[in-house]
Parts: structure tokens; C-alpha cells; sequence
């Protein structure tokens, strides 16, 4: 988890750069893309398509078109890098989540088969181990169960967390695994969250801070998993929403630490609120609550790390807001999908925001303001 450093209302000014390989990087849709921890040049993106790929952000152009005899003219393919810097899944299954651990030297991609690789270095050459969650739930099911099983896990494995001393956490259908990262990877504890049995509307983060993951589940509630797999479910208020979002981020304010900070949005778009919470004696508690206007769905948030900012997945374009009052943030012109957004990104610096697609494209802002 990256250092925020707040800057007294300094707002950014987002410009757009380009496209990622200058085309669609991933057929069928990106699912996402997250920025190595220090290197702010590095992001990592995954997609429907059963590919991961490690990008440098000056590896932008403009769309690269080829006409067609009738119709719109057709986006090419992105050219985007091989070798130890993308993996591609068995059978192409989907990719749903990827990452980097907080020290930037371990990467996870979780899969729809059912498991999450696990990579050593900053790129997929090194493969350590590969965290089979659908198959270590499946057997436990009677056979007059295992119909509604298959349907519940039918997603695979749709997020997964690293914390420290090689401890990550995996979601598969409504059941969390704790595993101790080695070869081969040991199961610490399984825990059953029924909230979270059917669909994506699911976000976990580990917090430093707290020593704990911090799950969302589809009913718009927040748990707290400890690596020890002590559960407090609902450790905040619940939403009463279908799905919430969040990010994390550790709170600086002109070098004096004041803790850790959460936004959480909810996936209603009757329940149009930004709620953001920071850590008090080990506890997290609600800072402010402000209405944002916004498109929806509301599919991904990213914290600005020196300024009050966060940014949304939401409509064709990212939107950004100060979280302290909801104001919204101008950003240039451009970058606009041709599909919704699924996911947004922030550098560790704050100077490139990346956005992922269902057009399976993937955009680069930079924030053209003086540092």
C-alpha cells in the first residue's frame, strides 16, 4: 500500500497520452490494471481474453484503425509485449484481477478456472506456485449440491489480496482461503461469507495498518479478515446496496501521519454516495459522506496519492472528485472508450491514472501540472 501525501487542495490536472500498444490489448474486454507499487512507469493489466501483460506507460499511440466495406472502421490489435512480460491462461479463460505485492516483487492474476498464479519478480518468467481454490472447495460439496456449486463458482476465482510474511487471500463463490505462499502452497483457514455466494460485486485490499484484508460483498457490507482467519463480518455499517467498491491508502498530511484512508462507493445507482473513512486506534471510522453525480455502474476506484482526490470507473471516461466534498475534478480532452469502463489506476506518484475497458482497451492519463 503506497504513502498518500496530502497537499492542501492540490487538484490534478489529468491530460490524456494514448493507448496502450496503440490498440485493443485484450479481445472480449480488460478486467483490470494496477500500477507497480513504486515503479510508476510499470502497470500490469489483465483481460477476458486469459492474458496478463506488463506494460511501460510510454508504450502509448493513437488507435490504429483498418477500414471496412461497410460499417465503422475496425480497432487493430495492440502491440503489446511478449515474452516474460504477458502469460496467457489454459483454454484462454478469463483473467479477472491482477497485481503487485506491496513491496512490488511478487504478482498474482486470478483466473476464472478457479485459481490465482502466483509470480516471482516483476514479471512471469518465475512462476512460484498456483493457488487452486475450485479445486480444494469442490470435493467438500455432496454430489446433490454440486449443481448449484459449479453455478456458484462458475467465475472462478474473481480477487485475491497479498500481505506480508507470503500470506494471500483468494474469493471464489461465497468462500475466502487464506494460503501461506511456497512450493507447494499451504491452505491456513477457509472462511464462509454467504453474501458473497453469486456475482463479481466483490473488492478486497489488504491494510498495512489495520493487519488485516478488508473484503466488500454484494450486499454493500465490509468485512475484516485477519491472517489468522479470525472473521468480523460487517466490521463497518453495511450500505443496504447491491455492491460496494473501495480503495485504500495510508494518509499524509505535510509529513505528520494521521492513518489510513478508505473511500468505499456504492454499485446502486439509487445510493449515490462516497463514503470515506479513516483508521482511529485500530478502528476505521467514517470521515464524511458526500453525494456524487456520476454514471453508472460505479465499477472501480483509485486514491490520487498526494492529493484529495479519487478517481471512478464510471460511463466511457474516468471521473475524478475531491473526496472531502464530492466536487468533481476537470480532466482534458479524450480518452473516451468505445465500451464502459471496468477499471481505473493510479501511479504511485500520482502522475499517470490508466484506465481499463470492455472494448478491451487500455488508456493513460498524465497529469500535466508542475511537481
Amino acid at each position: 500500500m503506497r504513502e498518500i501525501n496530502i497537499k492542501r487542495r492540490r487538484l490534478p490536472r489529468f491530460e490524456f497520452r494514448g493507448w496502450l500498444g496503440g490498440g485493443i490489448a485484450h479481445r472480449d474486454g480488460a478486467t483490470c490494471v494496477e500500477f507497480h507499487p513504486f515503479e510508476e512507469k510499470t502497470l500490469l493489466s489483465t483481460g477476458r481474453d486469459g492474458r496478463a501483460i506488463v506494460w511501460n506507460v510510454d508504450a502509448v499511440a493513437e488507435l490504429k484503425t483498418r477500414s471496412q466495406e461497410e460499417g465503422d472502421d475496425i480497432v487493430e490489435e495492440a502491440a503489446a509485449p511478449g515474452g516474460d512480460l504477458s502469460f496467457t491462461e489454459q483454454d484462454s479463460r478469463a483473467l479477472w484481477k491482477g497485481g503487485f505485492s506491496a513491496d512490488g516483487d511478487t504478482i498474482f492474476v486470478a483466473s476464472e478456472r478457479g485459481s490465482t498464479h502466483i509470480f516471482r519478480g516483476r514479471s512471469f518468467g518465475n512462476k512460484l506456485c498456483e493457488l487452486e481454490q475450485l479445486k480444494h472447495c469442490l470435493p467438500n460439496f455432496d454430489p446433490t449440491a454440486r449443481r448449484n456449486a459449479n453455478n456458484q463458482f462458475q467465475l472462478g476465482v474473481i480477487d485475491s489480496a497479498l500481505a506480508p510474511d507470503n500470506i494471500a487471500l483468494t474469493i471464489a463463490g461465497g468462500r475466502a482461503i487464506l494460503w501461506r505462499l511456497g512450493t507447494p502452497p499451504t491452505l491456513v483457514k477457509e472462511v464462509y461469507l454467504p453474501q458473497m455466494a453469486r456475482g463479481r460485486s466483490v473488492d478486497c485490499a489488504y491494510s498495512p495498518a489495520a493487519g488485516c484484508f478488508f473484503v466488500t460483498d454484494r450486499q454493500g457490507g465490509i468485512h475484516r479478515i485477519w491472517p489468522d482467519g479470525r472473521l468480523d463480518a460487517n466490521a463497518l455499517t453495511p450500505r443496504k446496496a447491491p455492491g460496494a467498491i473501495m480503495a485504500h491508502g495510508r494518509i499524509n498530511a505535510r509529513s505528520n501521519s494521521v492513518g489510513e484512508l478508505m473511500t468505499v462507493a456504492s454499485t446502486n445507482p439509487s445510493d449515490p454516495r462516497l463514503d470515506v473513512f479513516t483508521l482511529e486506534a485500530g478502528n476505521y471510522v467514517r470521515r464524511n459522506r458526500n453525494d456524487i453525480r456520476a454514471e453508472f455502474p460505479l465499477r472501480s476506484l483509485a486514491l490520487h496519492p498526494e492529493s484529495p482526490v479519487v478517481a471512478v470507473a464510471t460511463g466511457y471516461r474516468p471521473a475524478l472528485f475531491a473526496y472531502d466534498d464530492a466536487e468533481r475534478v476537470d480532466i482534458g480532452n479524450g480518452g473516451y472508450h468505445s465500451a464502459p469502463l471496468t477499471y481505473v489506476a493510479m501511479s504511485s506518484s500520482g502522475r499517470y491514472l490508466a484506465t481499463a475497458g470492455d472494448d478491451g482497451c487500455l488508456g493513460v492519463w498524465e497529469d500535466t501540472l508542475p511537481r
